[in-house]
C-alpha cells in the first residue's frame, strides 16, 4: 500500500491534527466536523449533493471511500471518482497532466449539475 508515500504523508498528518486540535481534545459529539468520514449515516443525513476525486496514492483514499459509502447510505446524492496513480493534490502538482484535465472536466460536470 502505497498511500500517504507521496505528498501528503503519515508523519505531516499527525503534525496537522495535533495543531488543529492545539492541546484540546475534541468533544466526540464535534468530531465529525474535523473528520465527516467518521459520521455515521444517520448524522450525514441532509448533507447537500457531495463531489469528491481522490488519488489511489493519496493518504486519505480509503477514508475518502468510506465517506462516500456513508453518504451514499444516508441517501445524499454523490459523484465520486478514484483517479489511479496519483497523490493527494496532484490537480496542483502535475497541472497540465491528462488526469488533472479529467479533474477539472468532472468537478466543472459536477458543478454545473449542482446548480441547475
Amino acid at each position: 500500500d502505497m498511500t500517504g508515500e507521496f505528498v501528503w504523508h503519515r508523519d505531516e498528518n499527525v503534525i496537522g491534527w495535533a495543531l488543529l486540535k492545539h492541546e484540546q481534545e475534541i468533544p466526540a459529539e464535534e468530531f465529525i466536523y474535523y473528520s465527516p468520514a467518521v459520521a455515521t449515516p444517520e448524522q450525514l443525513k441532509g448533507f447537500p449533493t457531495t463531489f469528491l476525486i481522490v488519488g489511489t496514492l493519496d493518504l486519505f483514499v480509503h477514508e475518502d471511500k468510506a465517506f462516500v459509502e456513508q453518504l451514499k447510505k444516508a441517501g445524499v446524492e454523490v459523484d465520486s471518482f478514484v483517479e489511479p496513480g496519483v497523490p493527494h493534490s496532484y490537480n496542483v502538482i502535475l497541472n497540465d497532466s491528462p488526469q488533472t484535465i479529467r479533474f477539472k472536466n468532472l468537478r466543472d460536470e459536477a458543478v454545473k449539475k449542482m446548480f441547475k
